[in-house]
């Protein structure tokens, strides 16, 4: 099944999530953030290597590597 997809890029605070959400009410879509997801990670599962591991990419301010997101979004 093909699914149609819209991509919201921009630096924090550009209005990324506020766009997402208005699209979601506005036509029943899901709204994927790979930001609450990380942090979602890291409060439920604090301990965990992956959660170590994305830490010190947060913590220094820096992306978190595709391939970790990817895992992330895959599991989801």
């Amino acid at each position: 099944c093909m699914a149609d997809v819209v991509i919201f890029l921009g630096p924090p605070g550009s209005g990324k999530g506020t766009q997402a959400e208005n699209l979601k009410k506005e036509f029943s879509l899901d709204h994927i953030s790979t930001g609450e997801m990380i942090r979602s990670y890291l409060k439920e599962n604090p301990d965990s290597p992956l959660a170590i591991e994305m830490k010190g990419y947060v913590e220094k301010g820096q992306l978190v590597p595709d391939k970790i997101v990817v895992g992330i979004l895959d599991a989801r």
